[in-house]
């Protein structure tokens, strides 16, 4: 592995504050044109997410971080102009890289990703996304106590585990989630 830690933020993740930072010895930032052109975003929409992941490069640099700024017409190309430029001197790519990722908001992005980064013999490993208040563990955590909960003589609900990738064979009211985060 190698002894460098990058942190990898998508275009929606560019919040200067996070703690992720702090422990990353350099940040990457791949802009993917390809990526936009997989579903109708509105052009205006692209060049802002665009912009503020120009802007915010700037602005790491300026706060002393090491910023790899990369534009591809997808990850993977990303990923690779990354990779073979670790690698230096014609050595090749470096597959030791240490990459780090907050999880995408976006449902199974963040296995898609590390599956594209495996497929370069390296490593991603998935952080929690410090930008929301809770974490795919802590609502797994309520469902199941929820589900116990039902299980009692109280008869609130029919119990059921969470699957691995967070879906159940009962409805969840958001309701009952959204008092339990604000208690």
């Amino acid at each position: 592995m190698s002894d460098r830690t990058t942190l990898w933020l998508l275009g929606d993740q560019l919040n200067p504050d996070l703690d992720a930072l702090a422990d990353a010895d350099e940040v990457l930032l791949i802009e993917a044109h390809g990526f936009a052109d997989r579903k109708p975003y509105h052009a205006h929409k692209l060049t802002l997410v665009f912009s503020a992941m120009r802007h915010f490069r700037d602005d790491l640099r300026d706060r002393g971080h090491e910023v790899r700024y990369v534009r591809a017409e997808s990850f993977g190309e990303g990923l690779d102009a990354f990779l073979a430029d670790r690698g230096g001197n014609g050595s090749g790519a470096d597959t030791d890289a240490d990459l780090r990722l907050m999880r995408p908001a976006s449902h199974g992005a963040g296995e898609r990703l590390r599956e594209l980064v495996a497929e370069r013999d390296a490593t991603l490993t998935l952080l929690d996304n410090e930008l929301f208040w809770t974490t795919p563990a802590a609502w797994r955590a309520w469902a199941d106590e929820s589900a116990d909960a039902a299980d009692a003589p109280s008869g609130r609900a029919v119990g059921t585990a969470i699957n691995d990738d967070g879906t159940a064979t009962r409805p969840y009211r958001p309701e009952h989630w959204y008092r339990h985060v604000r208690r």
